[in-house]
């Protein structure tokens, strides 16, 4: 059963995403991690990431594992994967000025081929803040619940626990539009030095484009200045130090907390990194593609070994050629422990079939059963939140469906009428924050995100465990 890891409602672009399989494919996070865990499948599909909901758990298990046998260990990690994205972002910075006009083939594919390694290893990786959220923050709401009985505080120090810390690139973007603003003149120098740190802010993956001065001037117009500056002083003034001191917090329970600020911080900040690198290399993209008598959207809509081949013999066969728009348009990407197939049109439309005839039994399905965790009953219209970009999505007295809840999206719980989770049990954080807000709360259903969709009428009976489709 394929479990959706992340969706932006959006494919990347495939030459990004074959580094991902390739990361998979030469066992990345077995030798990172010193388990013995590697994916074997992985997939791009409608907008989304999947892994098998078998290796998610075997990968939680296996991390959970180490962890236990040698406490802080995932901490340790987490400054190293920092150190990979610094390093690959460190080695990219010099190609900037670079003039690829002038270099062979030959020379061009050996500078891609070490960009791919690097990204490769990186991408890999960059689910394990995703994969931690999944078990680090159930524990880390059970330890604060043990020390702090009232719910008012106990949201307080959740809140603060789980705010991203100063620092992000994107924090330091926004300070300085705030010193442009200040200044209400722009030399050229500066300009340019802004451009150079924080232009390659909005890409995504290849797709997107490079600030311009235009793009500059536009953001500094748009900016809410007191409400900016108050929320940045708001955040430099961040000390969760005392407050931990406050609980009286062990140190293996403090070591829980570090790790998951960590990762979370570097998962809010490898965009610098990643977009970073290939922003570098941006001059490099549009010379293969030129090279190729390509378009940029062809161009990233190849696989890594399409365009190692086509730099290698100066010819890039018609089969694939004609297919990389119809990819750029819609495609997906499959890895089933085979090689990765690219789907497109009427190959496309056949895998997206077989999707809906085997999710049909689910839809079909007219109640589930779960673990009662808060009691109560309900009626409303299911809203399912899969991504913490919909938080906007929930309204007022909606039945909130999720795999599983954490501390990012309280806000969504606190509007809903109740809230069903795939996941979870009775100390799980969907549970625990239920039973404070006096929701009634049903978990560990399997497959509620499959059953329900969204606009669904369905009540909740909570004291049974059973939530059932309404006519």
């Amino acid at each position: 059963m394929w479990e959706k890891i992340t969706h932006s409602g959006k494919n990347h672009a495939i030459l990004f995403m074959d580094t991902v399989f390739r990361g998979y494919q030469t066992g990345v996070i077995g030798n990172f991690f010193e388990i013995d865990f590697n994916p074997t499948h992985y997939r791009q599909f409608a907008g989304a990431r999947w892994w098998l909901k078998l290796e998610v758990n075997a990968y939680i298990a296996a991390l959970k594992e180490k962890e236990d046998q040698r406490p802080g260990f995932l901490l340790q990690k987490a400054v190293e994967y920092e150190e990979l994205n610094k390093r690959f972002l460190g080695w990219s910075i010099p190609f900037r000025e670079h003039n690829f006009f002038t270099l062979s083939n030959q020379e061009i594919k050996a500078i891609f081929t070490i960009f791919i390694q690097h990204l490769s290893k990186i991408n890999a990786l960059v689910y394990t803040s995703i994969i931690l959220d999944r078990f680090y923050t159930d524990d880390i709401v059970k330890i604060i619940a043990k020390k702090e009985k009232d719910y008012g505080r106990q949201k307080e120090i959740l809140k603060n626990i789980f705010q991203i810390e100063w620092g992000l690139q994107l924090h330091l973007k926004m300070e300085q539009l705030l010193k442009f603003a200040e200044m209400g003149s722009l030399n050229d120098a500066a300009i340019k030095e802004y451009l150079a740190k924080f232009g390659h802010l909005n890409l995504v993956a290849f797709h997107g484009k490079l600030d311009t001065i235009e793009d500059l001037r536009k953001d500094i117009n748009n900016l809410k200045v007191a409400q900016e500056k108050k929320r940045l002083e708001e955040l430099k003034q961040q000390n969760l130090k005392p407050l931990l001191e406050h609980l009286h917090l062990s140190p293996p329970e403090i070591i829980k907390i570090q790790t998951l600020r960590k990762w979370t911080f570097i998962a809010n900040n490898d965009d610098h990194y990643v977009m970073g690198s290939i922003a570098c290399f941006w001059d490099l993209w549009c010379e293969i593609a030129r090279r190729l008598n390509l378009t940029f959207e062809q161009f990233i809509s190849m696989t890594v070994t399409e365009a190692e081949e086509a730099l290698e013999s100066g010819f890039l066969p018609e089969k694939v050629k004609g297919s990389l728009q119809s990819r750029f348009q819609i495609s997906a990407m499959v890895w089933e422990n085979c090689p990765v197939k690219i789907l497109i049109g009427k190959e496309l439309k056949k895998y997206n079939q077989k999707e809906q005839q085997e999710e049909a039994p689910f839809h079909a399905t007219k109640e589930i059963k779960g673990t009662p965790a808060s009691p109560g009953y309900a009626l409303g219209t299911v809203q399912l939140l899969t991504d913490i970009r919909d938080l906007h999505k929930i309204k007022e007295g909606n039945i909130l469906v999720a795999i599983y809840t954490y501390p990012a999206i309280v806000v969504a719980m606190e509007k809903a009428a109740a809230i069903v989770t795939d996941q979870g049990g009775l100390l799980s954080h969907a549970a625990i924050i239920s039973r404070e807000l006096k929701k009634p709360c049903v978990v560990g259903t399997e497959i509620a995100t499959k059953v329900f969709r969204d606009g669904d009428l369905v009540e909740v009976d909570a004291e049974k465990g059973v939530v059932r489709k309404i006519k």
